[in-house]
């Protein structure tokens, strides 16, 4: 799967909330080795859907899914998707990481603009913050592309996938760069069924299939 992108590796669970609860964890022990205390807070936009766990729930702005386990994790920001002047005005090296869908899935199929993906892109290479682009919904072909962020310009740090990834088999994978995967140490992340035999076979030939240049 690394040869999806740039990656040195991939971190296999069982759904998409924990494809992206293992990405922010990843992120911030990214920024906290590399630059310390005080780089660990979480962008996130209007209208988004990350998850349903506690770490993800924060990510997930709406009142409905947050508001019977408030209070939910601190630290977390969150902007107007597409506001490209409200980005420049709140992205710093005070933040781990932004997480983004490219196409809004509960937020009504609102897609990224060029100009957000471009400016994303370039304040985050600034500000050394990580990008985390959620493609749970989006990615492995559901835009004619291999990734949502691909079809928009975005360039992502870490890829999070899951739903058809195993042929609705329960699997999903976070795909890490080598300067995140050289950073990670032994037993700071892990699951107990990740990455089964048959889960990881199904989803080796679901990619085949998926891939193809001529079935894209």
């Amino acid at each position: 799967m690394i040869s999806l992108g740039p990656f040195a590796a991939v971190h296999f669970s069982n759904s998409g909330s924990e494809a992206n609860e293992t990405a922010i964890k990843y992120a911030r022990l990214y920024t906290s080795r590399k630059r310390g205390a005080g780089s660990h807070r979480i962008l996130c936009f209007s209208s988004a859907f990350n998850g349903r766990t506690m770490g993800v729930l924060s990510c997930t702005p709406n009142p409905v899914y947050q508001k019977p386990f408030a209070p939910l994790l601190p630290g977390v920001e969150t902007i107007d998707y597409n506001n490209t002047s409200k980005l420049e005005e709140t992205l710093d090296s005070s933040f781990s990481c932004v997480i983004t869908e490219i196409v809004q899935g509960e937020g009504g199929l609102d897609v990224m603009s060029r100009e957000f993906a471009e400016t994303l892109n370039r304040l985050c290479k600034k500000h050394d913050v990580i990008i985390i682009a959620d493609e749970i919904q989006t990615g492995l072909g559901r835009t004619s592309y291999k990734f949502a962020s691909e079809w928009i310009g975005l360039e992502p740090d870490i890829v999070t996938l899951s739903k058809p990834l195993a042929g609705g088999l329960p699997l999903s994978a976070t795909l890490i760069p080598a300067r995140i995967n050289e950073l990670l140490q032994l037993g700071e992340h892990g699951t107990t069924f990740g990455g089964g035999t048959v889960t990881t076979s199904v989803a080796f030939r679901v990619l085949d299939l998926i891939l193809n240049p001529s079935f894209l």
